[in-house]
């Protein structure tokens, strides 16, 4: 019997599995390892900057705020002090109450909220208030319902010695108010 210098064909299709598996593991640990190095950023370019120029009207502006505004005063010469008691006798005039609307209740949690809005269409500024918190116009905020919104003044109206003390009048802002 002539035998053939081939192996027999079971050993043939056993290595060949081997070799395909290696292959497809070998092709899929490199799938990912294969990616090519990203370039490195390029340099940002230094700028060159300068100091502006500072002309001497603006330096006998900047002394002029200085000294107006007193910086040293007490340290070198408390006699150029300015008459802190002069001005605490002047009566500060009042400032306008500032116009405010209610814009919305948040409800968060058990705790309610209330969006006032103030300023004018352009330039209006929301701000978030809780019961107790004191409103642009003075007054107190007392009570946060789902619709509206319960204000008292901060300090009563003076009442005679006379009469018992009266409790403040309540106003009530509605978020809708029926037209």
């Amino acid at each position: 019997m002539n035998r053939s210098a081939l192996p027999p064909r079971r050993i043939v299709i056993r290595l060949g599995a081997v070799v395909l598996v290696a292959a497809a593991g070998a092709v899929v640990l490199g799938w990912g390892a294969g990616e090519t190095p990203r370039p490195p950023p390029a340099t940002i370019p230094k700028e060159t900057w300068e100091l502006r120029e500072i002309k001497p009207e603006d330096t006998k502006k900047l002394v002029e705020v200085l000294a107006a505004r007193h910086p040293w005063a007490g340290f070198i010469d408390s006699s150029r002090r300015p008459d802190q008691r002069r001005n605490a006798a002047r009566p500060q005039p009042k400032a306008p109450p500032t116009p405010w609307r209610l814009a919305g209740i948040v409800q968060r949690g058990d705790e309610s909220f209330a969006l006032i809005a103030t300023g004018q269409a352009a330039q209006t500024k929301i701000e978030y208030r809780r019961v107790g918190d004191s409103l642009p116009d003075g007054s107190i905020l007392v009570q946060i319902l789902p619709d509206s919104a319960k204000t008292q003044p901060a300090t009563p109206p003076p009442s005679s010695d006379d009469t018992p003390p009266e409790t403040p009048e309540t106003r009530v802002y509605r978020l809708f108010d029926k037209k």
